[in-house]
């Protein structure tokens, strides 16, 4: 008794689900009916001929190339959907029930909101993003009319201070004095002989790259065409993908968690061509160039390379000569007595530099420094929004101030240009970073070269090459001794305005049989360690150690 009873709620149960479900689709007939009557070609007007469509596949024209011709920039794919609404209408319930109500369901598996209802009374397209999942299954369908897919490239969204954003940005922030005189901070097109602006006038006539889709006369939307401009021209810089991630991951490395920044650039010591260029907190104003500082940073000891080069050029000084350190600019617990210049260089002795700057005289020594790229822009970038800074020198710098680079301002750039001249027997390479612009066949339209010159004699770099490479094995940069590897370096730890300290590491080493030049700075350094004094050497050295060793290994 208990069971009939049972089966009997059952089956009433079972009745009462089919009902509803059959009421359910008849809803859903009638909504669909009553769209269709409603949009119908009659209420719409005829509807009649081809039609095309064209859609943009990318956010940007051009590509983003590095020296080895692969793309820097980093895309996401968006999955695209667009519905042509009065295209939509036409579809018939009758003969495609089954295609047109997957296509709702999926759509609303990814918009709840989706309704046909409010397509047919857009009157236009809709897009709609979905998965990809959803995008495959809505390609799968057969017979919609009104409706097409297709995938678009999206350049993924990143720190605004990265190389490659600020190479390719027009758009910086300068200040300027609006209508009351008062000065304001606006966004402003950059300076027209700026790189970033060159790129630009270059790309001016590339089209975008588009998808066709053609519909016909019934409604029904064809594959898509792809329509790539073959005049487009892509942009190809020094940069290497390989090396920017090696230097990128060794900024971000637990080790340095306590530095809030810190800079490298990686050059090719011959052919000036620019390598990496990062830091490690990139949506901040680009150390490396002195971007958005007022005009740059302290270089501390790492100027003594340029002050002893002069030395030996003007003043016939050589290694072995021999002069003595009073404690008068070192550090009275630091007087080294009389010591060879080789020596002074070693211990990075302020006293000897000094005296050796005295010989030169300040007029000398700046003017030496600007043979080689110091205190002018390095790569070019637009200095009026900040983006690179040419460095400053006060017109009234003492000269032992200025031979131990203090009170003067420059960039890790401009000083990592310096190494240029030790490794290449006298002849200064200025640093680039713009290689090409390249067709889509990988043709070259417009190459650009590195500035080359003879600045100082072959003997006088061999020296400085003898006695950085000494610095590191028995010096004050012998944190970065590398056993089977040739390297030599410069530390400096330069002291700010207020006390501040930012460190410095300026050197070269060689890789299978080339010379590369690597400088590393952090600045801001006074309060980085609890247990020991911060400087160059131990600040900036561990990172250019590291860099080292990442890129010797690495084939």
């Amino acid at each position: 008794m208990f069971n009939r009873k049972r089966k009997i709620e059952i089956k009433n149960r079972l009745i009462s689900l089919v009902s509803l479900l059959l009421l359910a689709l008849l809803l859903l007939d009638m909504r669909i009916y009553y769209v269709q009557k409603k949009y119908s070609t009659k209420e719409t007007g005829n509807f009649k001929g081809n039609h095309k469509q064209y859609e943009n596949i990318s956010d940007l024209n051009y590509s983003l190339l590095d020296i080895k011709g692969e793309s820097i920039f980093q895309y996401e794919t968006k999955y695209k959907v667009v519905i042509d609404s009065m295209a939509f209408r036409l579809n018939n319930l009758n003969q495609n029930l089954e295609n047109i109500m997957a296509f709702n369901y999926i759509m609303q598996s990814e918009d709840k909101n989706f309704s046909f209802d409010n397509v047919v009374k857009s009157g236009g397209k809709l897009y709609y993003d979905v998965s990809q999942e959803s995008f495959d299954k809505i390609n799968s369908l057969k017979n919609i009319k009104g409706i097409y897919t297709y995938k678009a490239q999206e350049k993924k969204k990143d720190d605004n201070w990265k190389i490659e954003n600020m190479v390719t940005s027009t758009k910086g922030f300068a200040l300027v004095e609006n209508k009351d005189k008062k000065v304001e901070t606006k966004e402003v097109d950059k300076s027209e002989k700026s790189l970033e602006m060159v790129i630009n006038k270059e790309l001016e006539n590339n089209k975008d790259p588009k998808i066709i889709f053609e519909r016909d006369h019934e409604g029904l939307y064809g594959e898509g065409q792809y329509d790539i401009p073959e005049d487009n021209l892509n942009v190809k810089l020094t940069l290497d993908n390989k090396f920017q991630k090696i230097v990128r991951d060794v900024l971000a490395k637990e080790d340095y968690k306590t530095f809030k920044n810190a800079g490298a650039v990686l050059i090719d010591s011959d052919s000036g061509e620019v390598l990496a260029l990062a830091q490690k907190d990139e949506s901040a104003p680009n150390v490396v160039l002195g971007s958005g500082s007022i005009n740059g940073y302290e270089a501390g000891s790492i100027f003594k390379i340029l002050t002893l080069e002069a030395a030996m050029e003007e003043k016939g000084i050589s290694l072995s000569d021999k002069l003595r350190c009073d404690g008068l600019v070192c550090k009275k617990e630091k007087i080294h007595g009389i010591i060879s210049i080789k020596e002074a260089f070693e211990v990075s002795c302020n006293d000897v530099f000094s005296k050796l700057g005295a010989q030169i005289g300040t007029r000398g020594l700046l003017d030496f420094a600007k043979e080689q790229g110091v205190f002018s822009l390095a790569l070019g970038l637009d200095e009026k929004t900040g983006m690179e800074t040419k460095g400053d020198v006060p017109e009234n710098v003492s000269i032992t101030n200025l031979s131990i680079g203090q009170s003067m301002q420059t960039s890790l750039i401009q000083m990592a240009g310096i190494i240029s001249t030790v490794v290449n027997e006298g002849e200064y390479v200025e640093p680039y970073i713009l290689k090409d612009f390249e067709n889509q066949k990988g043709e070259i339209k417009k190459e650009f070269k590195e500035l080359r010159k003879n600045v100082i004699s072959k003997k006088t770099a061999e020296d400085l090459k003898s006695v950085m490479n000494s610095t590191v094995l028995e010096g004050t940069a012998n944190i970065t001794k590398i056993e089977g590897v040739e390297i030599g370096a410069k530390t400096g730890t330069a002291e700010a305005l207020g006390g501040e300290l930012h460190g410095w590491f300026l050197g070269y080493f060689k890789h299978e049989g080339k010379y590369y030049t690597l400088g590393v700075m952090v600045p801001n350094i006074k309060n980085v360690y609890e247990d020991r004094k911060p400087g160059g050497g131990n600040t900036a050295g561990p990172i250019f150690r590291d860099i080292v060793l990442e890129l010797t290994k690495n084939k």
